[in-house]
């Protein structure tokens, strides 16, 4: 299927994004102003990382997950976000660019 023209994911309403390995979230940052109605996870192992910039109010769709991608917790976020983005009709999309 194309996704030309006018069509109902064009503010991201019905995606969902998970950054696996975000650091402070370039990507996620990205994605929230291109699809400002998505729902955006960003999973990272690092604790001592300042990320202030998610409390801004265009990062309201974004969520913050302090987890290592080598364990259980991770992968349930991105099995939770893929169930959750299937049931409501959408479509989920996990990407890492700095995969750790």
């Amino acid at each position: 299927q194309r996704l030309s023209g006018p069509h109902k994911h064009e503010t991201g309403k019905g995606l969902t994004f998970v950054e696996l390995c975000s650091g402070r979230g370039c990507l996620s940052m990205l994605l929230a102003h291109t699809f400002p109605d998505a729902t955006i996870h960003m999973c990272d192992s690092d604790g001592r990382m300042k990320i202030p910039h998610l409390s801004h109010p265009s990062m309201r769709n974004v969520s913050f997950h302090l987890e290592d991608i080598f364990h259980d917790d991770a992968a349930r976020t991105v099995r939770d976000a893929v169930d959750s983005a299937h049931l409501d009709g959408g479509y989920c999309l996990v990407v890492g660019v700095h995969l750790c």
